[in-house]
C-alpha cells in the first residue's frame, strides 16, 4: 500500500511528461540568450536630438553673455575698491629720520609711511598757501592719525619763519663774556643758547633730540644732533656735564610698539623682534638677552643699553 503511495508521487502522466520537457526547453534557451548575447549598448541612448542640445547650447551662451557686463563691472568696482583701501592705508615706517613738512618731498613722505591720499593732501595744502608752525600743525592733515602722528611727532623739524628769523637777528648775546657750565640733561633751551655758537635752532634740537633718546649718556652723542657741526660741539665739549641719573629710560618688559620705535637706536624689524622675543619668552631676564639672541647687533645694543630696564 505505502509502495504504491510513493509510486504515485514519482510517476507523471504524459501530459506532464510533455510539460517537463517544454520547460526544460525555455530554461535551456534563456540560459543561452543570457550568456551568449550581448545586451548592453556600446552607444549612449540619445534622449534629444542634435538640433534640441543646439538650442539649449544657445541659450546658456546667451544667459552668460547677458551676465558678463554685470560681472565685468563687478570686477571693476572690486578693484578699484581693493586700491582705494590700499591707497588709504599708512604703514609704519622701516626707520625715522628728521623732516620738516613745509619742505620734504614725495619720496621722503612715502618713506616715512604717508599713504597716496596723505601724501596728496599735504602737497596740495602746501601748494594753497599753508604751512605749518608747529609740529601739532601736522595734524591739520586729513588722514592723518593720532597712532601716526605719535611716531612722527619727534621727527618732525620746522625750520623757523622769515618772521621769526627777523626777531631773533635782533636778540644779542655776549655769550664771550659769559662763562658757563651746563648740564644738558636738565638745561632749558635758554640756558643752551648762552652756549657760543648755540642759538634758538640748534637749542631746541639738542633738547628734541635728547627727548628723543631719553637723556644723554656721552658727549659723543651730540654729533647725532641734526645739523650740529664737528667743529662747534668741540668748541662746547668744556662748557658740558651730564648727569645720567636724569636718564628716562624704557621698561623692556612692559613698553610698547610705540614707545620703542620711536627710540632712535631701534628700527621697526628690530622692534618687532623684541616684542615677539618678549611675547613667546614670557619677558626678559636680562638685558643682555638682546644681543644674545641677535634681536640687536652688539654695536646698537651697547648704545641702546643705558636707556633700557627690565624692573
Amino acid at each position: 500500500m505505502a509502495g504504491r503511495r510513493l509510486k504515485e508521487y514519482f510517476s507523471f502522466t504524459k501530459r506532464e511528461r510533455n510539460g517537463v520537457i517544454v520547460l526544460l526547453f525555455l530554461l535551456i534557451i534563456l540560459f543561452l540568450v543570457e550568456n551568449f548575447i550581448d545586451f548592453s549598448s556600446e552607444k549612449e541612448i540619445s534622449l534629444m536630438n542634435e538640433e534640441y542640445k543646439k538650442q539649449i547650447n544657445d541659450f546658456e551662451q546667451s544667459l552668460e553673455e547677458k551676465s558678463f557686463p554685470f560681472e565685468k563691472e563687478r570686477k571693476r568696482q572690486s578693484y578699484f575698491s581693493d586700491k582705494n583701501e590700499q591707497e588709504s592705508r599708512w604703514k609704519i615706517p622701516d626707520s625715522l629720520f628728521y623732516f620738516d613738512p613745509n619742505t620734504t618731498t614725495k619720496k621722503h613722505l612715502e618713506a616715512l609711511g604717508l599713504n597716496q591720499k596723505q601724501i596728496a593732501t599735504l602737497i596740495n595744502y602746501r601748494n594753497a598757501g599753508g604751512g605749518f608752525v608747529v609740529p601739532s600743525d601736522f595734524l591739520k592733515i586729513y588722514g592723518i592719525e593720532e597712532e601716526q602722528f605719535t611716531i612722527l611727532e619727534p621727527y618732525i623739524l620746522i625750520a623757523d619763519t622769515l618772521e621769526q628769523s627777523k626777531k631773533k637777528q635782533l636778540k644779542i648775546v655776549a655769550k664771550e663774556d659769559i662763562a658757563v657750565i651746563l648740564e644738558i640733561n636738565s638745561s632749558s633751551a635758554d640756558s643752551l643758547e648762552l652756549l657760543k655758537g648755540i642759538g634758538p635752532v640748534y637749542a631746541q634740537r639738542i633738547i628734541k633730540y635728547r627727548d628723543l633718546l631719553g637723556g644723554y649718556t656721552c658727549k659723543s652723542q651730540l654729533y647725532e644732533v641734526y645739523g650740529l657741526d664737528s667743529a662747534l660741539i668741540k668748541s662746547i665739549y668744556p662748557q658740558i656735564i651730564i648727569d645720567t641719573s636724569l636718564i628716562q629710560k624704557l621698561n623692556i618688559n612692559k613698553a610698547d610698539f610705540t614707545s620703542l620705535i620711536k627710540h632712535p637706536y631701534v628700527n621697526k624689524y628690530q622692534t618687532q623682534a623684541i616684542l615677539k622675543f618678549r611675547e613667546i619668552q614670557g619677558g626678559f631676564h636680562s638685558i643682555d638677552e638682546l644681543v644674545e639672541n641677535n634681536l640687536l647687533p652688539e654695536d646698537v645694543f651697547l648704545k641702546f643699553k643705558p636707556y633700557l630696564d627690565k624692573e
